[in-house]
C-alpha cells in the first residue's frame, strides 16, 4: 500500500473509484478489505455504517473499529483520512447485517490468532460466529475485545456470539439485548475460555436454556456481569437465567476433559428463569468451581432461585452427575414463586460450599431427588446462612451487609470496610459476624491490613475489599 502503510484502511465515506486501502483512498467496503488482505494484515476501520455480512475465511486478520476517517470530501481531494486516532466513544464502525447471517463468520483454522476489537455488531443472524464444523483442528487463539454486540438473534445457539474452539478470548465487550433458542447473549464450546469484564444485559431466550450464556468449557470466567437476563417467559418454562455451565468439553480427540471452569468474581444480578436456575445453573455433568461471586435478587419460578446444580442422571445412572465448589460466595435476596431452594438447589450432584454467605433468599439450600430417586450431595462449612446446616464453622446470624436494598454486599466493620460511592474506607457503628470467620486454613493473603489472620465469609473475602477485623 502507499505511503508505507502497515494496515489497509475502510471509510464508507470514500465514494470514488479509486479504492486501494490506503489512507488516501480506503475501501469502502470492509469485506473487500478482508479479501484483499494477506494473512497477518490488520485492518482499520473509520466509523460509519456498514451494511455488511463478513466473513473470514483461511487468513488471519485483525480488524480495529472506531478510527476517525474523514468526509468524502477530503478523499475527493485527495488529502485521505486520519487512522491514526482513534475513539471508539464517538467514532462508532457499526457492522449491521440483515439477519439473514452472521455479522461476523469466522472459519477454518487458518484464521486462528485473529482479532475484532471495537465495534457495534448488530441485526444478525448471531453477532459473531467461529464455526469450528468446518474446521480441523479447532479454531484457536481468537481474541474478541471492546465491542458492542447487540439486537443480533438466532433460532438456534448464541443470539450475540457463537464460540466453538480452544484459547478463545473474550474481554470489555458489552453484549445485550440479543435473542437466541438457547444463550441469548452468547453459547458454545470452547477449551480454555478466558472471558474477562464482559456486561452480559438484558438478554431473552425464546425456548427455554441460558439467558445470558449456554456454555460447555474449561478456562476462567472472571469480573463479568450478568444482569437482567431472561428465560423462560416467552416458552413458559425455562431453566438458566444469567448462565448455564452445561457438559463437558470434548478434546481434539473427542474424549471428555475433566477440568472445571472457574467462575470467580463475577456478578449474576436480576436474572430470571421461569422454572430453575434464575442465576447460574450447572448442569449435565459440567465441573464448576464458583469463587468470590457476588449471586443476588435474580428470580425463578420453581426454587433455585440462586445457583441450581443439576446432573446428566438416566434410568440406569450412567451419565455424569454435575460437580461444584462453591468458595466465598454471597448468595443473598434471591427468590422464587415456586419450590424451596431459592439459594442453592442441588439434584443429582454433587456440590461442597465453603466461606459462602446465604442470606435473604427465605430457603437456602434444597437436596432433591432425581426422577429417578437418586440424591445428590451438599457439604457446607464455615459458612453463615438463614437456615441452620450442620457442618464445620457454620453460623445462623445476620451478615450485616452494608445494604442489601442499595446492592452493596460489603460487610460492615468498625475499623473500615471499602465504600463503593467515596472508593476510600469508612468505619460502621457495628461489626459483621462474617469476618475473620472462615476456614482458618483458606488463603488470607489479599485481604488488606487489619485481616485478623483469617479469611472473611463471602464475596470479599480474600480480596483487596475485604472488611477489616476489630483492632485489639
Amino acid at each position: 500500500t502507499a505511503l508505507s502503510q502497515d494496515f489497509i484502511a475502510v471509510d464508507d465515506n470514500n465514494k470514488g473509484v479509486t479504492q486501494d486501502g490506503t489512507v488516501l483512498y480506503p475501501y469502502a467496503s470492509l469485506q473487500s478489505a478482508i479479501n484483499a488482505a494477506s494473512s497477518g494484515d490488520s485492518i482499520r476501520v473509520a466509523g460509519g455504517i456498514y451494511l455488511e455480512s463478513l466473513e473470514i475465511r483461511n487468513k488471519q486478520l485483525h480488524l480495529y473499529g472506531g478510527y476517525t476517517g474523514a468526509e468524502s470530501a477530503a478523499y475527493q481531494s485527495g488529502s485521505g483520512g486520519d487512522f491514526t486516532s482513534r475513539n471508539l466513544e464517538n467514532s462508532f464502525s457499526r457492522l449491521q447485517g440483515d439477519g439473514s447471517a452472521p455479522v461476523i463468520l469466522l472459519v477454518l483454522d487458518q484464521t486462528r490468532g485473529s482479532s475484532i476489537d471495537g465495534f457495534v455488531i448488530t441485526d444478525g443472524n448471531r453477532g459473531i460466529v467461529l464455526d469450528s464444523d468446518e474446521t480441523w483442528p479447532y479454531l484457536s487463539d481468537i481474541t474478541i475485545t471492546n465491542n458492542l454486540i447487540e439486537y443480533n438473534q438466532s433460532d438456534g445457539f448464541g443470539g450475540g456470539l457463537f464460540l466453538s474452539g480452544q484459547r478463545i478470548t473474550l474481554k470489555n465487550n458489552l453484549i445485550r439485548n440479543n435473542s437466541a433458542g438457547f444463550g441469548a447473549g452468547l453459547a458454545g464450546s470452547v477449551i480454555n475460555l478466558q472471558m474477562t469484564n464482559n456486561h452480559i444485559i438484558d438478554n431473552q431466550i425464546q425456548n427455554d436454556h441460558g439467558g445470558g450464556m449456554f456454555m460447555t468449557a474449561t478456562g476462567r470466567i472472571d469480573s463479568n456481569l450478568f444482569q437482567g437476563n431472561d428465560v423462560g417467559t416467552l416458552a413458559g418454562y425455562g431453566w438458566g437465567g444469567g448462565a448455564i455451565i452445561i457438559g463437558r468439553v470434548e478434546d481434539d480427540n473427542g474424549s471428555l476433559v475433566n477440568e472445571p471452569v472457574l467462575l470467580s468474581n463475577n456478578t449474576f444480578t436480576g436474572n430470571h428463569a421461569e422454572s430453575q436456575g434464575g442465576g447460574i445453573f450447572i448442569d449435565e455433568g459440567a465441573m464448576a468451581v464458583l469463587q468470590n461471586n457476588l449471586v443476588v435478587r435474580n428470580t425463578s419460578g420453581e426454587g433455585g432461585a440462586g445457583i441450581y446444580v443439576d446432573g446428566a442422571g438416566t434410568s440406569d445412572h450412567s451419565d455424569l452427575r454435575s460437580e461444584a465448589t462453591i468458595i466465598n460466595c454471597t448468595v443473598a435476596d434471591n427468590a422464587s414463586s415456586g419450590y424451596d431452594g431459592n439459594g442453592l438447589m442441588v439434584q443429582y450432584s454433587d456440590v461442597t460450599v465453603t466461606n459462602s454467605l446465604f442470606w435473604g433468599n427465605g430457603d437456602d439450600f434444597s437436596v432433591v431427588d432425581d426422577e429417578h430417586g437418586v440424591l445428590g450431595t451438599l457439604s457446607v462449612n464455615y459458612s453463615l446462612s438463614d437456615e441452620i446446616f450442620s457442618g464445620m464453622g457454620n453460623v445462623t446470624v445476620d451478615p450485616l451487609f452494608v445494604s442489601s436494598s442499595g446492592g452493596d454486599y460489603h460487610l460492615r466493620s468498625t475499623t473500615g470496610r471499602w465504600n463503593v460511592v467515596t472508593e476510600t474506607w469508612t468505619q460502621d457503628s457495628v461489626q459483621s459476624p462474617a469476618i475473620d470467620a472462615g476456614d482458618p486454613a483458606s488463603d488470607y493473603s489479599l485481604e488488606p491490613l487489619e485481616n485478623g489472620g483469617r479469611i472473611n465469609m463471602g464475596a470479599y473475602g480474600n480480596t483487596v475489599e475485604a472488611s477489616q477485623s476489630p483492632r485489639n
